[in-house]
C-alpha cells in the first residue's frame, strides 16, 4: 500500500491539489487521505470550491507520500506551528515530501529545503531564499538537492541523507508533471505513462505565454493583478453548509478508506447539489 497524505488548508489553490490527486490516486494500492487539522469541510481560494479533508494531521502519523499544495493561504500555512511540526515529523519516516506552486514555502518553513534547490510560483520564488532555499526559476520539477550539485530539476542527484526526498514543483499546473513523475519513480515508468494516457495528459497551449520568460511584461502585469488577493472574495461558510460536509465526511470516515475517491466524490458531489455558490 501507497499512503498519500495531502494536505488541504484554507484558500489553496485547487488545480495545485485536484491534478496531482487525479495521478495519485492510480498508483497501485494507494490509500489517498486529505488532512488538515480536524476533518472537516475546507474552502479553496476561490472561495466557492469545497474540499473535505478526511482525517486529521494526528490520524496520519506515517504517510509514505506527502504533497503539500499552494495558495494564497500558503502564507498563514506556512507560520502554522501544528502543520509544521506535522511535516517535520513525518519527514523523517516519509519515502517523499513534495509541494506544488507556493507549498514549496510551507516545507521551507518547515525547514525542509534549508541549503537545497527548490521552486515555487514565479511569484513566490524569493521567499524561498528567506528560508535558505535556492530557488530555480527554470525548472518545472525540482529535486531538492544540495545548492552546488549539478543536474537537471527531478533528475539531479538528491543530496539527501536520512529521510524523506523532496520534490518541488512549479506553479499549479507544474503539479501534474510532478505527479507523473513521481508515479514512476514508485510504480514505475509504464504505469506512469498509462495514467498519463488515461488523464489524456498532451499538453498543447493555444498561447506561449505559461513561463514568465516567454511572457510580455503586459502579460507579467495583468497575471500580477490577477494574483492579489483583493480580487479574491471569499464568503464564510454558513453553519447549514459546515453540518452538512461534517455529515457527509462521518459517513466517508465509516467507509472503505481505500475506496476514498469514489465515496469523496459522492460526499462532494452532494454538497454541490445542496448548495449553490456562496459568494457574498
Amino acid at each position: 500500500m501507497t499512503r498519500i497524505a495531502i494536505v488541504v488548508y484554507p484558500q489553496f489553490t485547487a488545480l495545485d491539489f485536484v491534478g496531482p490527486y487525479e495521478v495519485l490516486r492510480m498508483l497501485p494500492d494507494a490509500e489517498v487521505r486529505f488532512v488538515w487539522h480536524e476533518p472537516g469541510p475546507i474552502v479553496a481560494d476561490s472561495g466557492v470550491l469545497l474540499v473535505g479533508a478526511t482525517h486529521s494531521l494526528a490520524e496520519t502519523p506515517n504517510p509514505d507520500v506527502v504533497l503539500v499544495p499552494g495558495g494564497p493561504g500558503c502564507a498563514k500555512a506556512a507560520r502554522d506551528e501544528r502543520l509544521l511540526a506535522w511535516l517535520a515529523d513525518v519527514s523523517t519516516t516519509a519515502s517523499w515530501m513534495t509541494s506544488v506552486c507556493t507549498g514549496s514555502v510551507v516545507l521551507a518553513a518547515a525547514g525542509l529545503l534549508e541549503g537545497r534547490r527548490a521552486t515555487s510560483h514565479w511569484s513566490a520564488l524569493a521567499a524561498l531564499s528567506m528560508f535558505g532555499a535556492t530557488p530555480v526559476s527554470d525548472e518545472r520539477v525540482v529535486r531538492a538537492s544540495a545548492a552546488s550539485g549539478e543536474g537537471d530539476g527531478a533528475s539531479a542527484a538528491s543530496g539527501e541523507g536520512d529521510g524523506a526526498k523532496v520534490v518541488t514543483a512549479a506553479g499549479v499546473s507544474a503539479g501534474i508533471d510532478l505527479a507523473l513523475w513521481l508515479a514512476g519513480q514508485i510504480a514505475g515508468e509504464e504505469r506512469a505513462k498509462a495514467i498519463q494516457l488515461v488523464i489524456e495528459y498532451d499538453p498543447q497551449p493555444p498561447f506561449d505565454s505559461g513561463h514568465r520568460s516567454k511572457a510580455s511584461a503586459s502579460t507579467v502585469a495583468r497575471g500580477a493583478a490577477l494574483l492579489s488577493r483583493d480580487a479574491l472574495r471569499p464568503s464564510p461558510l454558513t453553519a447549514a453548509t459546515a453540518l452538512s460536509w461534517d455529515r457527509s465526511l462521518r459517513r466517508f470516515r465509516r467507509g472503505d478508506r481505500r475506496a476514498g475517491g469514489h465515496m469523496l466524490s459522492r460526499a462532494s458531489s452532494f454538497a454541490i447539489d445542496r448548495f449553490g455558490a456562496i459568494w457574498r
